[in-house]
């Protein structure tokens, strides 16, 4: 797994690497490695601790137009004719300097 980290120097002295949410960590070192190393300790204390990263699923499963999704036959001539009639309009359209 990769999350961001933004890696800064330290005006007195070394780096500072920080991750986002949900690794709102900080750690610094003398070099940027150093920094780096410091932050995924941390981070791996957190998970060797009982954490756990999961995906999450946040997706609109009510949405009521994914039942249709992928229903019509791309080989039914009507619908070839229809995808042939709407790409002659767009051709159409595109060519009218007067479009938009």
């Amino acid at each position: 797994m990769e999350i961001p980290v933004l890696i800064e120097p330290i005006a007195s002295h070394g780096f500072r690497a920080r991750g986002c949410e949900p690794f709102a960590i900080t750690a610094e070192g003398a070099t940027q490695q150093e920094a780096l190393q410091n932050l995924r300790t941390l981070i791996a204390g957190k998970l060797t601790g009982g954490a756990k990263i999961v995906p999450l699923d946040v997706s609109d499963r009510n949405n009521s137009w994914l039942g249709t999704a992928g229903i019509w036959d791309k080989d039914d001539p009507l619908i070839k004719e229809w995808i042939r009639t709407m790409e002659e309009n767009r051709l159409k359209d595109e060519a009218d300097p007067d479009y938009l």
